[in-house]
């Protein structure tokens, strides 16, 4: 019955049958609601607030408004909160998720496991929009990388963790005159789990710097063309 509805919404012919299966059980469910901060898909620590643009007041890391707009998007795609998982992980496991919420365009979310075996992922494109509706799940796909590729895949990562620290920092310091922050355009969430524990790291309309080819390297991981 939800992949009936699912070709006509958009095609389920190229989606896993885990992510039909998770639909299925969403179907006659609400959207998500939580007496937890942002439905418990980010930790209370996001909430607080942190300096911006030097004088500027300060500002929560996940705002009240992305902390109802992610998850549902999020919790649309059958996506776990990873925050939760820093506890049960061994030292030699991590997760990092990349969602990528644009406002006018489709929701993609790709994620990557590493074990002793290597780093597997999932990739998942909504079929609608990432500022409204998120839509179901379009496609997704289970795929892997090469020792290679999972070195390289790391190397990005570190470097994209150390320019956002190195960006936190300035932001507290920055001028208002050279500070500009928008609400509008493509959000970029990249998700870290390992055994140093939970981290967040945000880009708004990425288009150069360590955190853009982080994300664009698992983009093309995927082997999907997308058009922004």
């Amino acid at each position: 019955m939800l992949c009936g509805f699912a070709v006509t919404a958009g095609g389920c012919d190229g989606t896993r049958l885990e992510d039909r299966s998770c639909q299925f059980s969403q179907w006659n469910e609400q959207e998500p609601s939580s007496s937890e901060f942002a439905s418990g898909y980010f930790p209370e620590s996001c909430a607080e607030p942190r300096p911006v643009c030097g004088d500027r007041e300060s500002s929560a890391f996940v705002s009240s408004i992305a902390s109802e707009w992610y998850p549902k998007q999020l919790h649309a795609a059958c996506e776990a909160p990873l925050h939760k998982a820093a506890d049960t992980l061994q030292s030699d496991e991590r997760i990092v998720r990349l969602s990528v919420i644009p406002t006018w365009r489709p929701s993609v979310f790709v994620t990557m496991t590493k074990d002793a075996d290597g780093y597997r992922g999932v990739a998942k494109e909504m079929t609608g929009s990432g500022g409204y509706s998120p839509g179901i799940i379009g496609r997704s796909k289970d795929f892997g990388l090469s020792t290679q590729e999972g070195a390289r895949f790391e190397r990005l990562l570190e470097a994209a963790e150390q320019e956002f620290d190195d960006e936190q920092r300035s932001f507290a310091t920055e001028t208002q005159e050279n500070c500009f922050v928008t609400f509008d355009g493509t959000t970029w969430l990249i998700e870290v789990v390992d055994a140093d524990g939970y981290r967040l790291i945000k880009v708004k309309n990425p288009n150069r710097g360590a955190r853009f080819r982080l994300g664009q390297s698992l983009i093309a991981a995927t082997g999907w063309e997308f058009d922004y």
